[in-house]
């Protein structure tokens, strides 16, 4: 949507002796992708939050072995994926958090 409003707020600088419009629409579209999958790439892996639901439902006084275990489970996890291709480790935190 950012890519129309620049196209709109900037159309006295275009000329069609420079080149097609629907050119300078793809590659604005494309550097913005780009940017977008570039920014997307210098955060760090994270595992989405359980909702406040999933919480409630656990048990009150984990054992410390259940507590220990469950750590280790979560850091194995984030391990693998971090080691995941972007666009695969999207997949899963998306499948994950949406079920």
């Amino acid at each position: 949507m950012d890519v129309f409003w620049s196209l709109w707020q900037h159309a006295r600088a275009f000329t069609p002796e420079r080149g097609r419009f629907t050119t300078r629409l793809r590659a604005m579209v494309r550097h913005r992708a780009i940017d977008a999958l570039g920014r997307r790439r210098a955060q760090p892996p994270s595992l989405p939050e359980p909702p406040e639901e999933e919480a409630e439902l656990e048990a009150p006084d984990p054992s410390v072995e259940d507590a220990a275990e469950a750590r280790e489970l979560a850091q194995a996890i984030q391990r693998s994926l971090a080691v995941l291709p972007p666009a695969q480790r999207q997949a899963l935190e998306r499948a994950y958090s949406q079920g």
